[in-house]
C-alpha cells in the first residue's frame, strides 16, 4: 500500500530563517517557477512560515527549528509528532509562485506534486489543547473523511447517514473498546484497501483492513478452515510459495529463479516450438535491503536486463532464438511505488505518451489534474509481445503499472479485474492518537476512465485463482497461455 504523507515535512530538519510576510489566499490560476532543490539557504528562508495543504488536511508551522505538523478539519486541529518523524525524508524539490504564497513539492524532479498554501498565522484552533473525548474523536474522523475521502459514490456509502447512526452510539462516557467498534464499522463499510485503522485498545493493538477482494477473501476462508498454520500472514506466504513452486515445475521445468528480496520470480519456458519468458512481481517497493525508491528502480532494472537478455538470446539449441512473448504476472502483486511501476513499464515501451492522470481532491478544494507520462527506457527494451496477467489481488501501484502497460500496443491484458484501489493512502491520525488512512486521489487512465472501486477489467477475462483450486489454478492458466503463444 502506498502512503501519501505530508510532502513538505522533508524540510523539517534544517535551521530556518525568521518568518517572512505572507498572504492568506492565492489566486486560482497561479504560475509557478521552475522546480528546484529545497535544500538551499534561499529556499529554506522562503519556506519559513505556516503552510496548509488543502488536499491533505495538513498544517505545518515551520517558523522554528522544531517544526510542527497538524491535522486540521472544519472545527478542529491536533498535532501529529509521529507523522513528522516518519515523513522527514520524502520530498526535496519544489516550485514557488512569484509571491511565494504557494508551493508545489515533490520527491524528485519528475515526480507528482502536492500543493501547499502559505498562511498568515497558525490557525487559532491549532494552538488549543486537542479534545480527546470519544465524541470529539468520532467527529474528527467524520469530518476528515467528509473533507478528504474521494469515493463515497463509487463505494456506495451514504456518509452523512452513516455518521448520524454512529453518533447515536457514542457518548463521552463510551469506552475505547466501544469507540473502536463504532469507528471500525464506519470505515469498514467502505470496503477500500486503502482505508485502514490502527488503535491501541485496553493495552492491545487492533487493526482494521478492508477491501480484500475475491482471492484474498477465499484465502482467508481457507486459513480459517485449517489448523496447521496459526498466523494468517504465514499462511499467505506458504500459498505464494506453493503457487511459485507449481509454476516452476509445470512451466519452467525447475529452472525458475527468485530475485528482488524474494519478491520476483522469473524464467524462460524453453521448447523447440518457441520460448516464452515469465516474470512475476509480487510488490513494487522494498526490493532491496536499502529500501529506497532509487535502489528499488536500480534493482528492478537490473533484473529486467537479465530477463530481456535471456529472452533475446533464446535457446542455443533451438532454431527460434528469441522468446515469442514475455508474460508479466502481477496476479499476486499488492502494490508499492508508482515510480517503480513506471520504471518497469518503460522497459516495454517503444514510444512515450500519457500513462495516467491523478488529481488530489478535498471538499471545496480541487487541485490541478496532473498528467503522468511514460517514456521509453534508455536501457534494453522488450518490444515484442507482452502478456500482462492480473487478479483481484493486484492493487495500488500494481494497478498503476497495469494502466501504464495498457497504453502499449504490444501488451495484451488477460486474467481477472484488479482490486480497484489506485489512490495513494493518505495518512491521518485522530486526537486520541489512533491512526487511519483514506483514499483521496483520483487516478484515471490515459483515456479518462475511472477504475476505483470496480477494478481494471482485462481485454480477455480468464480465471487466475479458482476458489476451488487456489494452490494450482495459476500454474494451469500460465501453462495454457504458454501453449497458446507457441501455437500462434
Amino acid at each position: 500500500m502506498r502512503k501519501n504523507v505530508p510532502s513538505i515535512v522533508a524540510l523539517l530538519l534544517g535551521a530556518f530563517a525568521a518568518a517572512s510576510p505572507s498572504q492568506a489566499q492565492a489566486q486560482a490560476a497561479v504560475e509557478f517557477e521552475t522546480k528546484q532543490s529545497l535544500n538551499s539557504s534561499s529556499a529554506r528562508k522562503d519556506i519559513s512560515a505556516v503552510w496548509q495543504s488543502p488536499q491533505q488536511g495538513y498544517v505545518i508551522d515551520m517558523r522554528e527549528r522544531a517544526a510542527r505538523l497538524y491535522h486540521i478539519t472544519a472545527d478542529a486541529c491536533w498535532p501529529d509528532a509521529q507523522l513528522e518523524k516518519q515523513s522527514a525524508d520524502y520530498y526535496a524539490f519544489g516550485r514557488f509562485n512569484a509571491a511565494k504564497t504557494r508551493l508545489k513539492v515533490s520527491a524528485a524532479l519528475g515526480a507528482s506534486e502536492t500543493l501547499w498554501i502559505r498562511l498568515d498565522a497558525l490557525p487559532a484552533r491549532c494552538a488549543k489543547q486537542a479534545d480527546t473525548s470519544p465524541t470529539a474523536v468520532l467527529r474528527a474522523l467524520a469530518q476528515t473523511m467528509d473533507e478528504h475521502f474521494a469515493f463515497f459514490k463509487e463505494r456506495g456509502v451514504d456518509w452523512p447517514a452513516s455518521v448520524a447512526e454512529a453518533s447515536q452510539r457514542i457518548t463521552n462516557a463510551s469506552s475505547d473498546a466501544e469507540l473502536y467498534e463504532v469507528v471500525a464499522k464506519l470505515l469498514g463499510q467502505l470496503n477500500d484497501p486503502h482505508v485502514t485503522l490502527q488503535a491501541k485498545v485496553d493495552g492491545r493493538e487492533r487493526r482494521l483492513t478492508t477491501g480484500r477482494g475475491a482471492t484474498l477473501t477465499a484465502l482467508r476462508k481457507a486459513f480459517e478452515a485449517q489448523s496447521k498454520t496459526k498466523v494468517p500472514t504465514a499462511f499467505l506466504k506458504d500459498w505464494m510459495s506453493s503457487s511459485q513452486s507449481a509454476v516452476n515445475k509445470q512451466l519452467l521445468a525447475g529452472t525458475g529463479r527468485t530475485a528482488l528480496e524474494d519478491t520476483a520470480f522469473w524464467g524462460v519456458s524453453r521448447n523447440d516450438a518457441g520460448n516464452v519468458g515469465y516474470l512475476s512481481l509480487t510488490r513494487l517497493k522494498d526490493l532491496t535491503a536499502k529500501e529506497t525508491v532509487a535502489d528499488d528502480i536500480d534493482a528492478v532494472d537490473a533484473l529486467l536486463d537479465t530477463v530481456i537478455a535471456a529472452c533475446t538470446a533464446g535457446n542455443p539449441g533451438s532454431s527460434d532464438k528469441n522468446c515469442k512473448a514475455i508474460i508479466v504476472d502481477l496476479s499476486q502483486n499488492r502494490g508499492g511505488d508508482d515510480r517503480v511501476a513506471l520504471a518497469v513499464a518503460a522497459r516495454f515501451a517503444a514510444s512515450g505518451g500519457v500513462a495516467f492522470t491523478k488529481q488530489a481532491v478535498s471538499k471545496g478544494a480541487v487541485d490541478d489534474v496532473q498528467s503522468v507520462s511514460l517514456s521509453p527506457s534508455s536501457k534494453p527494451r522488450w518490444l515484442g509481445e507482452v502478456v500482462l496477467v492480473t487478479d483481484s489481488i493486484t492493487v495500488s501501484a500494481a494497478e498503476v503499472l497495469t494502466l501504464a502497460m495498457r497504453t502499449l500496443p504490444n501488451v495484451k491484458h488477460i486474467g481477472q479485474p484488479t482490486r480497484g484501489a489506485l489512490s495513494d493512502a493518505l495518512e491521518k491520525s485522530l486526537p486520541n492518537g489512533w491512526r487511519f488512512t483514506l483514499s483521496n486521489e483520483i487516478y484515471k487512465s490515459a483515456g479518462g476512465e475511472l477504475f476505483e472501486a470496480r477494478g481494471i477489467t482485462p481485454s480477455e477475462v480468464m480465471t487466475v485463482f479458482d476458489t476451488a483450486d487456489l494452490f494450482s489454478g495459476q500454474s494451469k492458466l500460465l501453462t495454457a497461455l504458454v501453449a497458446k503463444q507457441r501455437a500462434q
